[in-house]
């Protein structure tokens, strides 16, 4: 995955797939979702992330593996201030701890 995030733009795009974007489709105010010709979720865009930095990090995004998930929260991580960034690093501490039993489940 990669994620580039824009701090004058204040966006951020996790690109969770390689291929190229047909279509766009606005989720939420701050939500959009880029798919590929297969109709499959490759890019996220979020809009306004840092007033909205909070709730990123529970926020139900389509990721397409665990791992992007735990790569989205420590990229959190860096852009967060320091009382959200020890938030953010324990619950990314318990879901990797957690992972062997939801990939089992």
């Amino acid at each position: 995955m990669n994620i580039q995030f824009d701090p004058d733009l204040d966006t951020l795009y996790p690109r969770l797939a390689e291929g190229d974007v047909v279509d766009s489709e606005t989720i939420e105010s701050d939500l959009v979702y880029d798919y590929d010709r297969k109709d499959q979720i490759i890019g996220i865009e979020l809009l306004r992330v840092r007033p909205n930095l909070p709730d990123l990090a529970t926020k139900a995004l389509p990721f397409q593996t665990f791992s992007q998930q735990i790569e989205f929260l420590s990229f959190l991580e860096t852009i967060a201030d320091s009382d959200l960034k020890s938030k953010l690093t324990f619950a990314r501490q318990i879901l990797q701890n957690q992972q062997p039993f939801l990939l089992n489940a």
